[in-house]
């Protein structure tokens, strides 16, 4: 009787399932080990479209005058067209408002209802009656404040009278204070909490303002980077602008970087036109931003209470918020944001993308498993080679068998949808799956 010869048992390399976060801190490069990000809003670990846009009536506006801001309160409506002229909804139609700005006019709503419109030069207040210039002259920043209308140009802090928006000096009514400049000029006005924040080229300041004009005080609340002015808007959580270093935060004491793992997209690229607006929770900013190494206008959206935010590459132009809505411009249309749906009837590119190491060394990546409602394109890249696979509605394991150390997923999207999980399954290269 021969006897079989035993060999001794090894037990293979056991497969090693792993969750990828969807969520987490963004990065500029795609590269990088954050998310790779625009398009999608990573609330709650999942991906979701971010904000839509609903086109509204321009009729009566001459088609070679494209919309390039809308204004919207209560009773009145109004668009500004790229010539700089002002049309005032009519009836049945807009109609010329018989005032042409020299650019995209910024907005303040007046407490008793309507808005003022300027440009640093040109000034109306719009109410439902219709546009009617002001004879302020120039100034770069305007806020409501202590009961007064305030304007600031330079280092002169000029205010009203009380109720009122009579400048005319005098006991009791009207006047200026010229600030030190040592902080340099005025490039925002914001109240905040009973207060108002002067925010300079070199840092913010706070002015007491009750009671006798002569017992008005100016406070230094603390320094920041380089403040673009437009880009100052107030929530409850306190004043957000944009700055040379990124989002920024300004909480009454002091100012702090806000949403800071989106700071690379914005830190070092030059601003111009760069405005924002605050409204239901969240800060809308219209900038430019860095994206695959390129410079270009996008829409950013952050909720206030700092849980996250996303960027949508939609060049908006003149946005603006009145309560809870937020009006702009995109290609040339007047519109106004949704919370969800298409962008001014389409959707276009969403991407996500993350790296992701093998457990081991020449590991070997199996399969992943997306959960996800509607269809996406998932590319996984590793030194050794490029998967290309397609995701349906549904949970679905897709097969990669794809060797490699460091591993790229990106998830693309072109449509409505969204990817509530993501996981991959990874073997020692030649092991079981």
């Amino acid at each position: 009787m021969i006897a079989a010869k035993k060999q001794p048992l090894r037990a293979p390399a056991s497969a090693v399932r792993r969750s990828i976060p969807l969520g987490g801190a963004a990065c500029a490069a795609e590269e990088g080990e954050g998310a790779y990000t625009f398009g999608f809003d990573r609330a709650d670990g999942t991906l979701r479209r971010g904000a839509g846009a609903a086109a509204l009536s321009a009729e009566g506006v001459p088609a070679n005058d494209p919309v390039s801001a809308a204004f919207f309160d209560q009773g009145c409506a109004a668009l500004v067209g790229e010539s700089g002229r002002l049309y005032l909804r009519g009836e049945e139609e807009y109609e010329e408002g018989g005032l042409t700005f020299a650019r995209t006019p910024c907005a303040l709503a007046v407490p008793d209802g309507g808005m003022l419109l300027w440009d640093g030069t040109v000034s109306a207040f719009l109410t439902e009656s219709g546009a009617e210039q002001t004879a302020f002259g120039a100034f770069a920043a305007a806020a409501y404040s202590y009961d007064r209308l305030w304007l600031g140009e330079g280092s002169r802090l000029r205010f009203s009278a009380p109720a009122s928006s009579d400048l005319a000096g005098g006991r009791g009514q009207g006047g200026y204070i010229d600030v030190p400049d040592g902080a340099g000029k005025i490039a925002a006005l914001c109240p905040l909490r009973g207060g108002l924040y002067l925010f300079r080229e070199r840092g913010i300041e706070r002015l007491d303002a009750r009671g006798d004009e002569e017992e008005f005080s100016l406070h230094g609340a603390c320094a920041c980077p380089q403040v673009y002015g437009e880009t100052v808007a107030a929530a409850g959580e306190g004043i957000f602008f944009l700055t040379a270093r990124g989002p920024y935060r300004f909480d009454g004491n002091k100012a702090a970087p806000f949403a800071a793992d989106f700071a690379p997209f914005f830190a070092g690229v030059r601003q111009e036109g760069a405005r924002a607006c605050a409204a239901g929770g969240r800060y809308f900013l219209q900038a430019r931003a860095r994206i695959g190494g390129k410079d270009e206008d996008v829409l950013a959206v952050f909720r206030t209470d700092g849980t996250g935010g996303y960027i949508l590459r939609r060049a908006v132009r003149g946005i603006a918020a009145c309560g809870d809505n937020v009006y702009f411009a995109y290609e040339g249309k007047p519109c106004r944001l949704a919370e969800g749906g298409a962008f001014a009837g389409r959707y276009g590119r969403a991407v996500w993308s993350r790296a992701v190491e093998a457990p081991a060394s020449r590991g070997l990546l199996r399969s992943v498993c997306v959960r996800a409602d509607g269809v996406f394109s998932l590319t996984v890249r590793s030194e050794r080679g490029t998967r290309y696979l397609r995701v349906l509605p549904g949970e679905h394991v897709l097969p990669v068998s794809l060797p490699g150390e460091r591993f790229i997923l990106r998830l693309e999207g072109e449509d409505a949808g969204t990817v509530y999980s993501l996981s991959a399954r990874f073997a020692q290269k030649g092991g079981p799956a």
